[in-house]
């Protein structure tokens, strides 16, 4: 098991498990309760081989990551106006 830590947001990895990984999940769950950090339940998911982690969905079985549909089509309206996030105006080099 392998954990990845991002200011308060953790993710936590594990080999294939052919019981869904739920023992992982009991371990992680159980040692944050002893070192007392806090476990935002809302915000858990799994044990899954696709996730969200820091707005990106991760898939372990295509191995990919993506953005999530909504903030993909707001970065793609943002581009489409040639200027940068929060421009008010296309910028002068833009290229339509």
């Amino acid at each position: 098991m392998e954990a990845i830590h991002y200011l308060d947001d953790f993710l936590i990895i594990g080999l294939p498990d052919p019981h869904g990984g739920e023992r992982e999940l009991e371990i992680a769950l159980g040692l944050c309760q002893r070192l007392g950090v806090p476990i935002a339940e809302h915000k858990t998911e799994g044990p899954a081989t696709t996730l969200t982690f820091l707005s990106m969905e991760l898939d372990t079985e295509n191995l990919t990551v993506q953005l999530p549909s909504d903030k993909l089509e707001r970065l793609q309206r943002e581009r489409s106006g040639c200027g940068r996030v929060g421009d008010a105006a296309p910028s002068e080099s833009c290229n339509r």
